[in-house]
């Protein structure tokens, strides 16, 4: 509304005219204008308005793919705050931002997405379109400085999108790849980085692919691909595809065929009636394979077709003393339940050999005999996620039969039995027991022998324990950690009097006061001390908790003055694995050092005292020699003095000796006089002009 009588150079666009009042055409009278007041003086007052503006630079930002997270340009710039940048909710893309105004371009981490690169386009005063800016780094600094004169910014971000590959049916490794023809080297360097992780570009094509190496490791073989989404099924290895945003898959996948073979085993002492198979999706199903007739075992079904990924579970009936051993194929003994044995049997892509894919399921029925399965576990409380050890109990330990490793132990009940059992460092059995043929818990306290190992029964006690035919033998492991006990502690934990760690129980001790975040008398954190290692430390026998935590992270100072800590085994996976180590997470003022701690200030120190005492003794050196020197000088001034003496004495006599002689013998002593006068004479005044040369050195 109104006038604009000065544009923002200064030129007068309008003459100021104004009075106050305007002409009311309605009316036809003058009344006083929306910008002009009357005061009760009858003095007209009239309200000019001055625009300033200031100097600015447009940015507009360009998402792609187009990703509705609610993302606006505050987020995409570090460094303003509302004196210097202007912002409209409505445009929640555009920035406008004054000169000279130090910013930082950042993308913001987008769940289903990584940042890529910036391209930053700009455009100045004079309609100048500069070169593009390429960035692949996260986080570009940038300053709206009035030198370039940069009006206008575009700045391109780039995201690839996530593809989610679920495997449904068992497993196998996939891959995908993207054409980057056209890209720069740095360009192609890091997209190849994000398409490992799983993350593609999507302005381009990608693919998704099983190769057949793939199919015959896992033993799985390729179903088809499923795009969630839009629900598409793709029959091809080879999927290509183009997305605009973070995409799931299904890859389907089936394990190869095996077939089971009953048809060769005798089972006139035992046989299998049935089996339970259970798939890769946990889906269950029973199969009968024979019938029994009048006493006798009828087998109904010889082959059976199982899958890769399918546990097979074999139900036995066998008669009491019969062992039961199996040829060349990896199954346990799951568990004993009326008179039958349960043996269970995994399907792996081993078993297929080439075009041959079956397995001949053939148990042997020895009579008088007893077979030992051996059944390894973990206590409940020491099954934990991210276990190094997966778990898995046949770390723990392992047994042994006439001195070699197995598993099964087979012998003749006449000749009993006796089983090495031996624990790995690190671990301890919580458990022993033994489950017979008729289901019974056995205990085997009276058997076994923790200080030999050793596990043995006569022929006598197998039969009074029914352990005839084929047992288990059941053992539970638990994880030995190593825990503080109270040590008296020798320092105050302060640079110059560490606490000293001599035993692997002191590094543990402060471990766990560091850890637990625990205050020393002295009221400084365990975590800030500082620790000096004094012999050398093993952690082998038991499992080690790394020192500092996130809620407590290690920022003390520790020294190993030349010693060693070995032999450390941790029971978790740390995230990331940089925290799993003597030490865990390290925090910014932690100082570590291999050897003596490096107190470079007391170096100092003592550099600066040695420094002292070279002057001290040079300024004494110069002192003694100005004395001797001064000495010298008053000596020879002495000396000088004499000289002079002597040679006015010699004058005297030569005057008297001139009184008595004859004219020419006169004239003749006249000439030696003179000659003897001035060579007398010149002696002195280069004496005299050397020590005056010495003085004057003495005093500069």
């Amino acid at each position: 509304k109104g006038k604009q009588y000065i544009n923002a150079s200064g030129q007068t666009l309008v003459p100021f005219e104004e009075t106050g009042y305007v002409l009311n055409e309605e009316t036809g009278r003058y009344q006083l204008s929306e910008n002009a007041q009357i005061g009760a003086d009858g003095i007209i007052t009239i309200n000019l308005y001055l625009y300033w503006s200031y100097q600015k630079t447009q940015i507009n930002f360009v998402i792609t793919p187009n990703i509705n997270a609610n993302i606006t340009a505050k987020d995409l710039v570090g460094g303003i705050n509302i004196t210097n940048s202007w912002f409209n909710e409505d445009m929640p893309l555009y920035l406008e931002v004054a000169y000279n105004t130090d910013i930082t371009l950042t993308a913001p981490e987008i769940n289903g997405y990584k940042f890529y690169k910036f391209i930053i386009k700009q455009r100045d005063a004079n309609n100048n379109e500069l070169s593009p800016i390429v960035s692949y780094q996260n986080n570009v600094p940038w300053s709206t400085n009035e030198r370039d004169n940069i009006v206008e910014l575009t700045v391109e971000v780039y995201y690839f999108a996530k593809v989610n590959v679920t495997l449904s049916g068992g497993e196998m490794e996939y891959g995908i790849s993207q054409d980057r023809s056209g890209d720069t080297e740095q360009g192609i360097l890091f997209a190849d980085a994000l398409v490992k992780e799983g993350y593609v570009d999507t302005t381009r094509k990608f693919t998704l692919f099983v190769t057949q190496e793939a199919e015959d490791e896992s033993g799985f073989e390729f179903s088809r691909w499923y795009k969630v989404s839009t629900k598409e099924t793709f029959g091809t290895r080879q999927l290509q595809d183009e997305i605009t945003s973070a995409t799931n898959y299904i890859l389907y996948v089936q394990g190869k065929t095996v077939r089971l073979d009953f048809s060769q085993y005798d089972e006139t002492s035992g046989y299998i009636p049935s089996m339970t198979i259970k798939d890769y999706a946990g889906r269950q199903e029973t199969v009968t394979l024979g019938y029994l007739k009048d006493g006798v075992f009828h087998k109904e079904k010889i082959t059976y077709d199982v899958r890769v990924g399918d546990t097979v579970t074999f139900a036995v009936r066998v008669d009491y003393g019969f062992a039961v051993r199996w040829d060349k194929l990896d199954i346990s003994l799951s568990s004993i339940a009326s008179n039958y044995l349960y043996f269970t049997l995994d399907i792996v892509g081993s078993m297929i050999d080439g075009d041959n894919n079956v397995v001949p399921i053939n148990p042997e029925f020895i009579p008088e005999s007893v077979a030992v399965y051996l059944n390894q576990t973990f206590e409940e409380k020491d099954l934990i996620d991210d276990a190094t050890d997966n778990n898995d109990a046949t770390m723990a330990g392992y047994i042994t039969f006439n001195g070699e490793r197995t598993e099964v132990v087979i012998s003749k009940i006449e000749a009993g039995i006796s089983i090495g059992i031996v624990v790995n460092a690190r671990y301890n059995i919580t458990k022993i027991d033994i489950l017979n043929y008729y289901g019974e818990t056995v205990s085997v306290d009276e058997f076994y022998s923790a200080e030999t190992g050793k596990l043995s029964f006569t022929a006598e006690e197998i039969e009074e324990n029914r352990l005839a035919g084929t047992i288990a033998l059941n053992i539970s492991y638990e994880r030995l950690y190593h825990t503080a006990e109270e040590i008296e502690e020798q320092g105050s934990g302060k640079v110059g009097d560490p606490f000293l760690i001599y035993t692997a129980e002191d590094l543990t001790y402060y471990m766990e006061k560091i850890n637990s975040g625990a205050v020393t008398e002295n009221g400084i954190y365990y975590s800030y001390a500082s620790y000096r290692v004094m012999e050398d430390i093993s952690l082998g026998e038991k499992f080690w908790t790394p020192i500092g935590t996130v809620s407590q992270p290690f920022n003390g100072r520790f020294s190993f003055a030349g010693h060693s800590i070995s032999n450390i085994y941790l029971a978790t996976y740390y995230n990331p694995t940089s925290y799993g180590g003597l030490f865990g997470v390290v925090g910014s003022n932690a100082k570590i050092y291999i050897n003596e701690e490096n107190y470079w200030y007391i170096y100092l120190i003592i550099a600066i005292i040695i420094l002292l005492l070279i002057l001290l003794i040079i300024l004494l050196i110069y002192n003694k020699r100005k004395k001797d020197k001064m000495k010298e000088l008053s000596t020879q001034e002495m000396k000088v003095g004499e000289l002079a003496e002597e040679i006015k004495k010699e004058e005297g006599k030569k005057v008297e000796r001139k009184a008595r002689k004859t004219p020419t013998k006169e004239k003749e002593e006249k000439k030696e006089t003179t000659k003897t006068t001035k060579q007398t004479k010149t002696a002195p005044k280069k004496k005299t002009e050397t020590v005056a040369k010495d003085k004057k050195d003495n005093k500069k």
